[in-house]
């Protein structure tokens, strides 16, 4: 699997997708078709995260929570009022109702990781979630979902979605590894540990969380956000930007949050990535036709072809799972 063959199944998904403008099917096809990318891209994504710019990210934004607040706390709320939705803020409240189990996996994270950031009662978002769910809310009708109320629990919300994607990226790679160099087990079916059964886990799971970043980085919420918590984009260099000379301490960082390869937290510490069940919560995305039907792809590096039982793996869970997208 080549380059060569990952272009081809972006010209054909784009060629049937323009030819389906007018279909009800065609958002399905898109969420079908995004399954595909996570399968086929997932390797390249987990390079890009834990390399000393991708960890340079999540670094800046643990390290400069506390002055993010404090950014937060000094807005003039009162001078600006957020009265409706802004564009995207409908399709991001979609999937927060539609997706309880994903969000679970979020607040474990919480609970769980990240303890030294916040209390244990500040791992959920009672607040936000009543917002997206109210008959005046952003998806039942046209209010806000970025309010004064809401804007402590939306920060949590990124911090969480941010770790999650970038720590189950290694869960997952660090399970492929393991699984590639053990034998299975004599009843898999039978075996709640088997490597196999947390990796198929582990894509859905992961399948979840990069929905959501791409829906929360889409949103108005998101921009609003990231203008109060850099004083109108004034501090985002300072605050954001990573710096080459920082390096090694990203990297530190890194190492200590487990965000480095082969350094990755256990996944059975993860409840949600061990025993998630099938979740029919979940809207199924699909009728692009099957990725057998299109050709294979690689991860766009030439370089490292895609291993064909990890993204049929990838395939398989993805869609045998039932996936939301909302436009």
């Amino acid at each position: 699997m080549t380059l060569q063959d990952h272009v081809a199944t972006l010209c054909a998904y784009l060629d049937q997708y323009k030819d389906m403008s007018n279909s009800p099917q065609q958002d399905e096809y898109s969420g079908r078709f995004f399954n595909y990318v996570v399968s086929a891209c997932w390797r390249k994504m987990h390079k890009r995260i834990t390399c000393w710019s991708g960890i340079a990210l999540l670094y800046n934004w643990h390290e400069k929570f506390k002055p993010f607040e404090r950014e937060i706390e000094k807005y003039d709320w009162e001078q600006v009022q957020f009265t409706s939705r802004g564009k995207g803020d409908k399709t991001l409240a979609a999937f927060l109702i539609a997706n309880p189990t994903t969000m679970g996996v979020l607040e474990d994270f919480l609970a769980k990781f990240y303890k030294s950031v916040f209390p244990a009662n500040q791992k959920d978002f009672p607040v936000l979630m009543s917002t997206v769910h109210s008959p005046e809310g952003p998806f039942y009708g046209n209010g806000p979902i970025y309010t004064k109320e809401t804007v402590g629990e939306f920060h949590r919300l990124v911090y969480a979605t941010l770790f999650a994607f970038g720590s189950l990226l290694c869960l997952l790679d660090d399970n492929m590894t393991r699984k590639k160099h053990e034998t299975p087990p004599a009843n898999p079916a039978g075996d709640e540990k088997d490597p196999k059964t947390t990796t198929e886990n582990l894509f859905f799971i992961l399948g979840g969380v990069i929905r959501l970043l791409t829906y929360i980085f889409c949103s108005s919420a998101f921009k609003i956000h990231i203008e109060i918590i850099s004083d109108n984009g004034q501090k985002l260099p300072t605050y954001l930007m990573p710096r080459f000379e920082y390096h090694e301490d990203y990297l530190d960082f890194g190492r200590e949050w487990k965000l480095r390869r082969g350094e990755c937290k256990a996944a059975d510490n993860l409840k949600s990535a061990g025993n998630l069940k099938s979740a029919g919560n979940l809207k199924s995305a699909g009728n692009l036709k099957s990725a057998g039907n299109l050709k294979s792809a690689s991860n766009a590096d030439l370089n490292e072809p895609v291993d064909n039982d990890e993204y049929n793996l990838g395939i398989r869970q993805l869609e045998s799972e039932k996936v939301c997208r909302y436009a």
